[in-house]
């Protein structure tokens, strides 16, 4: 009886402890998780499991896609966001206060924008 018991708590045990290891590996994240990586090898995926594509081949589709995508996306960005152009739209907003007004301004993005590769 006792041996049973404790066969039967080694096992508990052990069944315990592989199902923490397995929780750990699971809810470990990498950090930081990056979105267009993660989107990429969502394609990469899709590519290969469903297109029959090679890995280096779907990378390199999936690479070449994201670029025409970014491209598109900041060239959006002026004739969409901003159509009177920021720095006047500030410079508006600023002109219209009084001294003792303050405004706060900010910015919500994904964090896939370059504004460096933005047209001024």
């Amino acid at each position: 009886s006792t041996t049973t018991s404790s066969s039967t708590t080694a096992i508990t045990n052990d069944e315990s402890s592989s199902e923490k290891q397995q929780l750990e590996q699971t809810t470990t994240l990498k950090s930081p998780v990056l979105l267009t990586q993660l989107r990429i090898d969502a394609v990469c995926h899709v590519l290969e499991t469903e297109n029959d594509f090679t890995p280096e081949r779907a990378t390199s589709f999936a690479n070449e896609a994201f670029e025409v995508w970014t491209k598109a996306r900041h060239d959006a960005i002026l004739h969409h966001l901003a159509p009177g152009g920021v720095i006047e739209t500030l410079k508006d907003i600023r002109s219209s206060l009084s001294d003792d007004k303050l405004v706060l301004i900010g910015a919500v993005t994904d964090g896939n924008s370059d504004p460096r590769t933005i047209k001024q």
